[in-house]
């Protein structure tokens, strides 16, 4: 796959980052941008009058004559402006600030770089006054490593984020510069009043920005993905201005949800077990690790309402009971989340394929007439299912079918007499493998045999194979839907 540029940044300090390195290359747009560098330069008024208390010209009425202005607000100007910055003193003299103030050229403009986010086209809060260009080691269209010590041979090759289609370049309006230039002060003025500004970063002023291009420049910026206390997991600050930063979050999540590679390398690092996390932490992990599994083995899911709700509890259940098998109440709990997940892709199918005749299923049927109509519908299903399914009292069958509003059995007992209106439904690759209808029905029987666990022991291991199963199941019938 062709790669969205062949330029790559870096701001991060690599060896300093934990071990393991989640290292991601992201695809940016640059915007060259000129802005005044330091604070607030002086307005016209500021200048004059500082230019003119510099030589001793004190009258206060020549002063606001020459300026055009009232002698008030030449008044106002100096005792809240000038006096209250520390450019002239109370006795009406120029200060050393404010003679510094007026020679220095801190407010020549200056050049700097902003980055904007391919995919959501937003401005990040940083500004960079050069670009740092990093060389790969190996580049070609699927792998990009670099070697971030000369002195030793071990390879870095960051996880490539694909833009998959073209996205062409918003450019950004002026104000929108200013903002992000305003916000990046904020960090770096935050910074330093809490003494922890580890870099030279000026602050620039934002009132008065131009763009140097009117084209950006494309390339890749290294991120990092970094074990979090509070989240599990954070995105390393692009410019390495702070140690993380929370605006990238969301946008990295998002990509996730559309790049299954993406989501599963994230799924690996944070689950990951740490010998020493606490209860809090193992918890935040498994419900972590989730929703990337969701994310990375499930595309498609939203197709169906509803199953990306129950599905993301039933792979948090089974991950805590892979880490603590003698939690026997979770085995309840994931036997009823399976049958949720079910019933719930069964009513999906009943929407999406429903039966054109209502009056079809009759609530008067017999066993043996069930039988008969489940044996022409379903031909795959074996002796043993149909003396099952054929216990189904018909009246459910009917109300499923019709309503939608059953459990489990009388949901695929609808489903299965549907297939005949529907060449084209999922069910008939599922149920090429005969064994699944089996598994399917078990699901209740062993629901209900774990809500009378009083009086008899849960089948621990069954309820685990039930529902891997299930999982393989739902992974295969979103196959079938692409």
């Amino acid at each position: 796959m062709e790669k969205f540029a062949n330029k790559y940044l870096n701001y991060l300090n690599i060896d300093k980052l934990p071990y393991p390195k989640n290292l991601i290359l992201w695809p940016v747009w640059i915007w060259h941008v000129l802005a005044p560098k330091g604070n607030r330069p002086l307005n016209i008024f500021q200048k004059t009058i500082l230019s003119l208390y510099k030589t001793n010209f004190t009258d206060h009425d020549k002063i606001a004559e020459l300026l055009g202005i009232e002698k008030d607000l030449l008044l106002y100007i100096i005792a809240n402006e000038l006096i209250a910055y520390n450019y002239l003193n109370s006795r009406g003299k120029i200060t050393p600030k404010g003679i510094d103030k007026l020679d220095r050229t801190n407010e020549q403009m200056h050049a700097g770089y902003i980055f904007q986010d391919v995919f959501t086209s937003n401005l990040w809060p940083r500004v960079v006054t050069e670009l740092s260009y990093i060389e790969p080691v190996q580049n070609d269209n699927e792998y990009v490593s670099f070697r971030f010590k000369r002195d030793k041979d071990k390879k870095e090759r960051p996880f490539i984020i694909n833009t998959f289609r073209k996205i062409k370049e918003k450019q950004p309006e002026i104000n929108d510069l200013k903002e992000c230039i305003r916000l990046a002060n904020i960090e770096i003025h935050n910074l330093k009043v809490r003494d922890e500004l580890e870099m030279d970063m000026p602050e620039n002023y934002f009132d008065e920005v131009e763009m140097l291009d009117t084209k950006s420049t494309k390339a890749y910026i290294m991120l990092c993905i970094l074990k979090d206390k509070e989240h599990q997991w954070a995105v390393s600050d692009p410019s390495g201005l702070t140690r993380s930063v929370e605006w990238l979050r969301e946008s990295v999540f998002s990509r996730a949800k559309d790049d299954r590679n993406f989501a599963r390398s994230i799924e690996n690092f944070v689950g990951d077990i740490n010998e020493n996390e606490t209860w809090k932490e193992r918890e935040q992990r498994i419900e972590t690790k989730a929703i990337f599994q969701l994310m990375s083995e499930f595309p498609g899911i939203d197709q169906i309402e509803n199953l990306a709700k129950f599905m993301e509890p039933l792979l948090r259940i089974r991950e805590e009971i892979n880490s603590d098998k003698r939690k026997t109440e979770k085995y309840e709990t994931l036997i009823i989340q399976a049958q949720k997940i079910i019933e719930c892709c069964f009513k999906w199918m009943l929407s999406k394929w429903p039966h054109n005749n209502n009056k079809k299923i009759k609530k008067n049927w017999k066993d043996d007439e069930l039988k008969i109509a489940f044996r022409s519908a379903a031909s795959f299903l074996n002796e043993s299912q149909l003396e099952d399914i054929k216990t189904i009292r018909a009246g459910k069958i009917y109300w499923a079918a019709n309503k939608h509003d059953e459990s489990l059995r009388p949901l695929l007992a609808a489903v299965l007499l549907s297939l005949p209106e529907h060449d084209n439904h999922p069910m008939h690759k599922l149920s090429k493998d005969n064994n699944s209808i089996s598994e399917l029905l078990k699901v209740p029987m062993l629901r209900n045999k774990a809500a009378h666990a009083s009086n008899q022991d849960i089948d621990s291991q069954e309820i685990i194979n039930c529902a891997d199963f299930l999982v393989q199941w739902v992974k295969q019938l979103l196959i079938n839907m692409e």
